[in-house]
């Protein structure tokens, strides 16, 4: 699930960027450079992706069936 959702984001990126749309620093974790973008992206993957796959494995583990 995670690879298509990156993948989506990707095409969806790419589509708005081909059309001069962009995203402004003063959004989230966006930054004035890309690498420092990518970089606190790369973070959010790293620091916040064991947290959130604990959480939906919790969440599979204790469906009401």
């Amino acid at each position: 699930m995670k690879v298509a959702t990156c993948t989506s984001a990707a095409v969806q990126s790419a589509l708005l960027a081909s059309k001069g749309m962009t995203i402004s620093s003063t959004n989230g974790f966006i930054e004035n450079e890309a690498e420092k973008t990518i970089d606190n992206f790369c973070r959010i993957g790293n620091e916040a992706t064991s947290e959130i796959d604990k959480l939906i494995l919790e969440m599979m583990l204790n469906k009401d069936l």
